[in-house]
């Protein structure tokens, strides 16, 4: 009786090592597929990276280049501004010298010449081609 106790026992435990066995199987083999969808996912994640770090450097040149063009306008700009303000400066010592202090009646004739060019302007550009070549 032992002997079938026995048996029966190792039949059981063979049955629950194979069941083991077969799920242990299935587990690797789940197993390996993640570890491949990971590795194929890591490599696509790196390659997006290097994308991104590209676009980024890129991107860094061109803002790096544009900060230098746009410093270079700004000291022209600046010089330009400097040449400016020291025209007008001789300007305005040279008219006190020659006491050429504008009055208002000359801005008044200022005023007077530029309606009178705008005039002209105007009625030339009225004009048709025919009555240019008259």
């Amino acid at each position: 009786m032992i002997r079938v106790a026995l048996a029966r026992t190792l039949r059981t435990m063979r049955g629950d090592l194979d069941q083991v066995r077969a799920e242990l199987d299935q587990a690797l083999a789940d197993a390996d597929t993640w570890q491949e969808r990971y590795t194929v996912e890591a490599e696509r994640a790196d390659a997006e990276g290097a994308r991104a770090d590209a676009l980024l450097a890129s991107l860094d040149q061109a803002l790096t280049m544009t900060r230098e063009q746009f410093d270079g306008m700004l000291a022209v700009l600046r010089q330009a501004a400097e040449e400016r303000d020291n025209a007008r400066a001789e300007a305005a010592a040279y008219r006190k010298r020659l006491d050429l202090t504008p009055t208002p009646q000359d801005q008044d004739t200022r005023a007077a010449a530029a309606e009178s060019a705008g005039a002209v302007l105007d009625a030339a550009a009225s004009r048709t081609p025919e009555e240019t070549d008259q």
